[in-house]
Parts: structure tokens; C-alpha cells; sequence
């Protein structure tokens, strides 16, 4: 299935196991077995010019914000 997200197209891919997945089982207290599994999926968007300048801005904000805060946290 795909899923547009405000224009950018989508390829949605499950990722296979075990790499990505984990899987844990244990014992409840009435003896019964419970199985937890975490599964993951991978998208790669493709967007246009006009996006693809937005993302870039806008990531390029979150690395100076970032980095500017690891400073003043190295500082304390």
C-alpha cells in the first residue's frame, strides 16, 4: 500500500527479520506464554525540487539547533 504524504510519493518496504525486528517471549504468572514482536517497515519518498529545498532547509535548522545545544550541554 501506498501512502501519499502531502505530495511526495512513497515506496513502502517491510523490512525482513532479524535485523530489524525483535522478538521476546516470556512467562506470565498464570504459566501461559506471552510473545512480543516488534516489526518494522522502511519508506523511501521521493520529492520534488521544491521540497526537496524545504527539507534541506529545514534539516540544515534542526543540525544548527542541535549542534548549538551539544555545545552549551559540553559547557556545563
Amino acid at each position: 500500500m501506498t501512502i501519499p504524504l502531502q505530495g511526495f510519493t512513497s515506496s513502502p518496504r517491510r523490512a525482513t527479520c532479524p535485523s530489524t525486528c525483535s522478538s521476546t517471549t516470556s512467562r506470565n504468572n498464570g504459566g501461559g506464554l506471552h510473545v512480543k514482536i516488534d516489526i518494522a517497515y522502511k519508506f523511501r519518498i521521493y520529492p520534488n525540487v521544491a521540497q526537496e529545498e524545504m527539507l534541506n532547509k529545514t534539516f540544515g535548522c534542526c543540525r544548527f539547533l542541535w549542534n548549538q545545544m551539544l555545545a552549551e550541554h559540553d559547557d556545563v
